[in-house]
């Protein structure tokens, strides 16, 4: 995890004022890249009860919504695949008799969010 002082700096946006600044953002992208590693370990691997306390709605809320905030081809991509992974929760989970009769609606929000996609920089209006 980010030491305080790495996420004054960062917060701050004073990256660019440390002594090696490319070294310096390598290192945390690198820390960061393991703690998601490693949380997702903890969630194949840990028992149910135990995940209960680390994975609850009300922790994964804030950084769901920092990744979803900005309008950017990342943002747009990060909520199709979640869209796409709660489908497939929904398919998998739900009856199948359920599933046939609401497949379609299941379905749009990931039909939703993958035109988002592929529309996500295109004006609204289209200019004449």
């Amino acid at each position: 995890m980010l030491s305080e002082s790495t996420k004054k700096r960062i917060k701050d946006r004073k990256t660019l004022k440390h002594s090696n600044p490319s070294q310096f953002l390598k290192r945390v992208k690198n820390e960061c890249n393991q703690d998601i590693k490693d949380l997702t370990f903890m969630a194949k691997y840990s028992e149910e009860k135990d995940l209960e306390e680390i994975f609850t709605a009300e922790k994964l809320d804030p950084l769901i919504r920092a990744l979803l905030n900005p309008k950017n081809k990342r943002a747009i991509d990060i909520t199709e695949m979640l869209a796409n992974c709660v489908f497939q929760k929904l398919v998998i989970t739900l009856p199948n008799d359920m599933v046939n009769d609401l497949g379609g609606d299941i379905g749009k929000t990931w039909t939703f969010a993958k035109v988002a996609k592929d529309f996500w920089n295109k004006p609204l209006v289209e200019e004449k």
